[in-house]
């Protein structure tokens, strides 16, 4: 039922996926400013939502006997975490711990369960 209910965002995941191969990512953040606590983040919210959104999918996908699909998304996860590592703000480094915090619930849980392959515990360092 999870998986259903998220399907409507599998077009949106897999252009972030895309977008996530790419080797560096910028976000419209306005630094040049004289205010700095004034600067807006926008894209932390939607990086956050989808961490959550991918978090609930790998624990669905495990769930249903699909661990090489939660593998991808735990490490879309880990992707979207790293897009913001340089960010020069604590509500970044926040947001980014947030988000790797998404990542170990479906890790935590493969785990437990025994349903991680070597290869895929190898691939996660």
């Amino acid at each position: 039922d999870v998986l259903l209910a998220l399907s409507k965002y599998d077009l949106a995941i897999e252009a972030l996926r895309q977008a996530s191969r790419l080797p560096y990512s910028r976000f419209p953040v306005n630094y040049e400013t004289n205010l700095p606590p004034a600067i807006c983040l926008p894209h932390l919210g939607g990086l956050r939502s989808s961490a959550f959104a991918l978090q609930l999918r790998a624990a669905a996908e495990l769930e249903n006997g699909e661990p090489e699909q939660a593998l991808d998304d735990v490490k879309l996860i880990l992707r979207l975490a790293n897009s913001i590592r340089d960010e020069p703000f604590l509500l970044s480094q926040k947001t980014r711990l947030a988000i790797i915090e998404s990542a170990i619930l479906p890790i935590w849980e493969g785990l437990a369960k025994h349903t991680w392959s070597h290869a895929q515990l190898a691939d996660f360092s």
